[in-house]
């Protein structure tokens, strides 16, 4: 394993690269978010577009973890927007840069996944992705202790992102699907078709969803997968696009938060399997 830190993409560009205007956005996107459901959801489904179009409906998920402990290691299962990819990729270095500090990667754990030929090293795939990365500054200012296990799904079926999970779900992991909704449909169009696929995520009818409908569909159909065979709870935390935001309503991305609670809250009651 490389002694090397991964250096951000889209600071500047996609968040503030200034830490302190950067910390100051956050805790107004979390502030002005809706209140937090009383249960703590195990994987949260976030937009990962630049904040002043996305960020507060990814507030509306990440208010459902401030009262979560630190330490805390999440793992994120992002897609990719300009590689095409044929298998989940990590990365071989110890740490993410952002304008708000080292994010630690857990290098133990991904080399197992590795040696499991569950997940291969990557790390050009990393190189311009924003879909990762816009996450970072978010889960810092929740957890003041953090490790990620930053993931990007390329084109696998559901099965090999329901075999990851079971391999790093022990019950106290959190999980992030990084994906926006629909793309440049007008407004009005975009609410239709976004709730139709907020129905399906909700449903956990994973094979309804397409690129169409979310560009992290395949890391999210995994997910929803994953969800049912766990019995689950998918629930819609918010819906709306980036003409509610900061955009031209006649070309929208649509953005939705959902949050996935586990059916029991005793991790020993989970289905085993082995863990990493």
């Amino acid at each position: 394993m490389a002694s090397t830190v991964k250096l951000p993409n889209v600071a500047g560009m996609f968040y503030e690269a200034d830490p302190v205007r950067l910390t100051n956005m956050l805790q107004e996107f979390l502030a002005n978010a809706r209140p937090a459901i009383s249960n703590i959801p195990r994987i949260l489904i976030v937009p990962h577009a630049g904040y002043i179009y996305s960020g507060p409906i990814a507030a509306s998920a990440y208010k459902q973890w401030m009262t979560c402990p630190s330490p805390q290691e999440v793992v994120i299962l992002s897609p990719t927007h300009y590689h095409h990819l044929s298998t989940i990729a990590s990365l071989d270095v110890n740490a993410y840069q952002t304008p708000l500090g080292k994010v630690s990667l857990n290098s133990t754990v991904i080399e197992q996944l590795v040696q499991k030929k569950l997940v291969n090293y990557r790390p050009e795939v990393f190189e311009r992705e924003h879909a990762l990365e816009v996450h970072l500054p978010f889960l810092q200012f929740l957890f003041k202790e953090l490790s990620i296990i930053p993931l990007i799904v390329g084109q696998v079926d559901a099965a090999a992102v329901i075999q990851l999970l079971l391999a790093l779900d022990d019950g106290k992991r959190l999980f992030v699907v990084s994906t926006d909704l629909s793309h440049f449909h007008s407004h009005e169009i975009a609410k239709s078709l976004d709730l139709e696929t907020a129905n399906w995520i909700e449903t956990c009818q994973s094979h309804r969803l397409t690129g169409q409908m979310a560009c992290g569909h395949f890391p999210l159909r995994g997910v929803l997968d994953y969800a049912r065979l766990q019995k689950m709870t998918v629930k819609k935390l918010d819906l709306r696009d980036s003409s509610d935001t900061a955009g031209d309503p006649e070309r929208v991305v649509g953005y939705g938060a959902f949050a996935i609670y586990s059916s029991s809250s005793s991790p020993s009651e989970k289905t085993q399997a082995s863990k990493v």
